[in-house]
């Protein structure tokens, strides 16, 4: 197959510069690459209020695979946060787990980052108690 057959160049008598040619050289074969993914990618991907957790893993586990150069601790770091926190999701809370406030410091469990009641996430943040 010729290559011509594919590229749409404007005819020469319509080429009024150099720079002309280059943005239709640019538009024409730069944007049609497929663009490597990166590790920025993890941050955008969020669990919203509706979704189990056991969507937000798989959907995140997808996007964490097409990334070659993606680190461990990157990842954790994304995944940390894109977590809603412990009770903001629109399941009804389990009896008893709520956050309690320490009587000898006043902290609540979520801001010690102590795990989340069984079911919501098993990972923890001291920053922000059970991810985001």
């Amino acid at each position: 197959m010729s290559i011509s057959k594919n590229i749409q160049i404007p005819r020469i008598a319509s080429i009024a510069s150099f720079a002309i040619l280059s943005d239709n050289f640019v538009e024409q074969f730069a944007s049609s690459r497929d663009l490597e993914k990166t590790s920025v990618g993890l941050y955008e991907i969020l669990q919203h209020r509706a979704e189990p957790l056991r969507g937000y893993i798989a959907c995140f586990n997808q996007e964490k695979l097409a990334i070659p150069e993606c680190t461990i601790p990157t990842a954790i770091y994304a995944f940390k946060r894109g977590l809603l926190p412990c009770g903001e999701n629109d399941k009804p809370g389990i009896p008893g787990t709520e956050a309690r406030a320490d009587t000898r410091t006043g902290r609540t469990r979520r801001q010690k980052g102590w795990q989340c009641p069984r079911g919501e996430t098993s990972l923890t943040s001291p920053y922000q108690g059970c991810g985001n």
